[in-house]
């Protein structure tokens, strides 16, 4: 095994509108939405956790790393790890991390699994997690990790991935949503936002969601980010959902839309 350090790195701020000039999307998109692009500017590969740690062969997938109160007798701590996102309070995005958008407990620890497994851990230790104060509170959760010291045999890395993208794909992918309404709708999760090729005659339009990266995200990824705003903000579906590949990056557009009457405001609608 071999020491390592990761801390998080700056991401450069550079516009996409050379890209975008000579993308076949440019010429599909409305005023607005093409200078939602132009504003949401690339970026490189942005750490989602900065590990201190010795480095060794993958063991697991990261959805098979345990969570560990502490630290077994047969174990061996190879580093620690810590990840973090900023809450965004206001409801339209200008532009924002996706992480920081979709900033939660759940997204952090899944991202500290991911680097586990990467670094050939099998165990995440004494997780803890804490709301940071201050105008801008931060969402904060750090672990040891740690790898079997037994026999490993048992513990096979999958051949089949996961289907879900990677949770640290998200502080790689600026996202960028401008309202349409001025009526403030509960947020869901995102799995219950559907893809949809058309707006039902019962939605409405909210507004549109653009999701950019210029490195360090998939096409399923940028994509998955359009339901990840869409269901930030309240809405049901998102329509015309449409991506294009930039580069070493992605871009995605689409519009998001929910019931006219939202059934879980207005008791009419049920």
């Amino acid at each position: 095994m071999k020491p390592t350090g990761s801390p998080r790195t700056a991401c450069s701020r550079a516009s996409s509108a050379s890209l975008l000039r000579s993308s076949p999307l440019a010429s599909s998109l409305t005023g607005a939405l093409f200078g939602a692009l132009l504003f949401a500017g690339g970026c490189s590969t942005r750490s989602a956790v900065s590990y201190a740690g010795e480095v060794g062969g993958e063991l697991v997938h990261p959805e098979q790393v345990e969570e560990l109160p502490a630290m077994p007798p047969d174990y061996q701590r190879l580093g620690s790890a810590d990840a973090r996102c900023r809450i965004v309070w206001q409801r339209e995005f200008t532009p924002e991390w996706l992480s920081d958008v979709d900033c939660s407990e759940e997204r952090l620890t899944r991202a500290l699994a991911e680097r586990a497994a990467d670094v050939g851990g099998s165990a995440l230790v004494e997780k803890r997690c804490y709301t940071a104060g201050g105008s801008r509170p931060e969402i904060v959760c750090q672990a040891d990790i740690a790898r079997s010291g037994g026999d490993d045999a048992e513990l096979r890395y999958p051949s089949t991935p996961s289907a879900t993208p990677r949770a640290s794909e998200a502080w790689s992918i600026r996202v960028k949503y401008t309202r349409e309404r001025e009526d403030r709708r509960p947020a869901r999760p995102a799995h219950n936002v559907s893809e949809l090729p058309e707006q039902p005659v019962s939605h409405v339009r909210l507004g549109s969601i653009v999701t950019t990266c210029k490195a360090g995200c998939t096409e399923h990824g940028a994509r998955s980010g359009l339901a990840s705003v869409a269901a930030r903000i309240g809405a049901d579906a998102v329509v015309r959902g449409d991506c294009v590949r930039q580069a070493d990056g992605w871009i995605c557009t689409g519009v998001a839309t929910g019931y006219e009457v939202d059934p879980r405001l207005d008791p009419r609608a049920r």
